[in-house]
């Protein structure tokens, strides 16, 4: 049935399938489960990834077993406390309602990604791919993907909280030939609300000559930078908390809206300034040996002139 009217040329029998598979499908989210559908995908046929020919080759070589490619989502709607109707903050801040929102729905897309990798019998999931679309309708409704490809390592228990990485099979490679893991994928964010004094408006706006020289919008500035600090010390802190002993392939992204409003007869631009911070926390694994660090490479130039076996030997050679 569409917009209320009844497609006569529907199968009822399919159409009662389709039905019971999304009331099942929603009653597992509901639980906080994998859907049956997707342990029936898992099951029917053979592992599949989305890992890159090289990545997969070198993941075999790391000792890696690609089980299948695992996703995780959420779509959520976020409450932007009336910023957008005419209200001002007082003064500049983070917007902790929703920063915790946003640390929310990243959340809930890992974890169910994790879900299906410990269906799977993973030990964890490489390759991560962690995207935010806004939707052009509402910019309030954001959608959370996570996406990977669960590997299975020799030697270790399925586990029930499998790790997490963004690395490329290459990096996962370079890792385990050093003798490092994957611990997890560690963010911190911020949402960090600019409340732009009369002097900065000054600024933007050329009132009274202030704009007129090009200078820095200091505060602007200053607000991006906090908004950095706290989601940096967030990251640290989630390190730290799974015990990972460094980050690695660290990625960064910001995004600045504008909220343009009237008070008091006054035109005012505040900033609303999203910063994520994300990257791999990583761990020695203490199943593996490192490979030893590779001896140094003697180059001799042959070319200059100078005498010895080596050049001697070409010269022969050539002169054969």
């Amino acid at each position: 049935m569409l917009f209320g009217r009844k497609n006569d040329n529907a199968d009822p029998v399919a159409e009662g399938l389709a039905e019971l598979r999304h009331k099942r499908g929603l009653d597992a989210l509901e639980k906080g489960v994998v859907s049956p559908d997707t342990l029936e995908r898992f099951r029917s046929g053979p592992a599949h990834g989305d890992l890159t020919c090289n990545e997969f080759l070198l993941t075999r070589e790391a000792g890696g077993e690609q089980l299948g490619m695992v996703m995780g989502s959420s779509f959520y709607k976020f409450n932007y406390l009336g910023l957008r109707g005419g209200s001002r903050p007082t003064s500049s801040g983070e917007l902790s309602g929703l920063t915790g929102a946003m640390i929310e729905a990243r959340r809930l897309a890992l974890h169910r990604m994790k879900q299906e990798a410990a269906a799977l019998g993973a030990n964890g999931v490489i390759g991560v791919r962690l995207t935010v679309k806004r939707k052009a309708w509402d910019r309030s409704h954001l959608e959370f993907t996570a996406i990977g490809t669960a590997i299975r390592l020799p030697d270790y228990p399925p586990m029930a909280d499998p790790f997490t990485s963004d690395l490329s099979g290459q990096d996962f490679w370079k890792l385990q030939k050093a003798g490092y893991l994957p611990r997890g994928l560690v963010f911190g964010l911020s949402c960090y609300y600019v409340a732009t004094r009369s002097s900065t408006m000054q600024v933007l706006t050329n009132v009274w000559a202030a704009g007129q020289a090009n200078q820095e919008i200091t505060q602007f500035t200053a607000g991006l930078s906090k908004a950095r600090d706290i989601a940096v010390k967030r990251l640290r802190a989630e390190t730290e908390h799974i015990m990972g002993e460094g980050t690695v392939g660290m990625e960064i992204d910001y995004e600045v809206e504008e909220n343009e409003y009237e008070y008091g007869n006054t035109k005012y631009i505040d900033l609303i300034i999203t910063f994520s911070a994300l990257g791999t926390a990583i761990i020695r694994n203490p199943h593996v040996t490192p490979d030893p660090a590779p001896s140094s490479l003697i180059i001799i130039d042959l070319a200059s002139g100078g005498s010895g076996p080596l050049r001697n030997a070409a010269a022969k050679e050539t002169h054969q």
